[in-house]
């Protein structure tokens, strides 16, 4: 189970079966015999374009080359993250039929992450974008995160009269995590 872990980019996830990458590959193997009997301009266009459906899948170029070498399709492929991150989310055991569009893995970045503060009406004019901010958490009292002001957002929540402003933290240890509360400091 990936939920939780960190992966590098192009380190495999999965393999993957799917009648859609068994003649993707099909195609690859007989682009390049053409491409190899006759290498010309149009030959090497259909082979590149081949190999660009596979990398569309996070297919790496090391096993597109090794299916070329081997001159065999592949019943399963492996899956690559596109991301360096944290699996945030797993939608997929083994053996699962995955419909087409679904997604499998989720993957974020949270090297930096964003923090919604909200102001109230009266407080708006004295906030603006690039204004350093502070934020404690419940959890690691006497810690302090420092970011700032990326985005004040140009309308009021209804409900509440206030105001979103989006904040950017840097958080290089992870210690802040989605949807975690804290205090923020915005100095004015």
């Amino acid at each position: 189970d990936f939920t939780g872990a960190r992966v590098k980019k192009g380190e495999p996830m999965f393999e993957f079966y799917s009648p859609e990458l068994i003649t993707a590959q099909q195609d690859l193997l007989e682009a390049h015999r053409n491409y190899s009997r006759r290498p010309d301009d149009t030959n090497k266009r259909v082979l590149e374009s081949v190999k660009s459906r596979l990398q569309y899948y996070e297919i790496a170029e090391s096993e597109i080359e090794e299916i070329i070498e081997q001159g065999r399709v592949k019943q399963a492929l492996s899956i690559r993250s596109p991301y360096t991150g944290v699996v945030t989310e797993k939608n997929a055991q083994e053996g699962d039929f995955v419909p087409s569009g679904t997604t499998i893995y989720q993957i974020a970045d949270l090297s930096s992450v964003w923090v919604e503060a909200h102001i109230y009406e009266y407080e708006l004019g004295r906030v603006e974008k690039g204004q350093q901010a502070e934020m404690t958490l419940p959890y690691l009292p006497g810690e302090k995160y420092t970011g700032q002001v990326a985005y004040i957002y140009p309308y009021l929540q209804r409900q509440t009269r206030d105001v979103v402003v989006r904040l950017e933290f840097a958080n290089p240890d992870l210690s802040l995590k989605p949807d975690m509360y804290g205090d923020v400091r915005i100095k004015t």
